[in-house]
């Protein structure tokens, strides 16, 4: 299995420099490694960590999330072709 690597503290420096921008690291799981706090703001304060710790878990599972989508069918689909196509290149 693939491990992803822990986040740099010069990249979660940086997140902590945007407080304005929401803003997240995934890695190819789509798993939330790193937030900064406008994105816990933003995504709630959970987002991050237990069942929001995956943004596609999150997309799928959490019903208010629908809600905060303009265009949540268009969401849904571009996040599952993410998907197929990581599975492709690690299945």
């Amino acid at each position: 299995m693939t491990r992803t690597a822990p986040v740099s503290s010069s990249l979660r420096a940086m997140l902590a420099g945007m407080p304005l921008l929401p803003a997240y690291v995934i890695d190819f799981r789509l798993d939330v490694l790193a937030r900064n706090e406008a994105a816990a703001a933003v995504l709630g304060a959970g987002f991050g960590s237990g069942t929001a710790a995956n943004a596609a878990r999150l997309l799928f599972l959490e019903p208010s999330t629908r809600e905060t989508q303009l265009d949540w069918a268009r969401v849904a689909r571009e996040t599952v072709g993410n998907l197929r196509a990581i599975v492709g290149d690690r299945p």
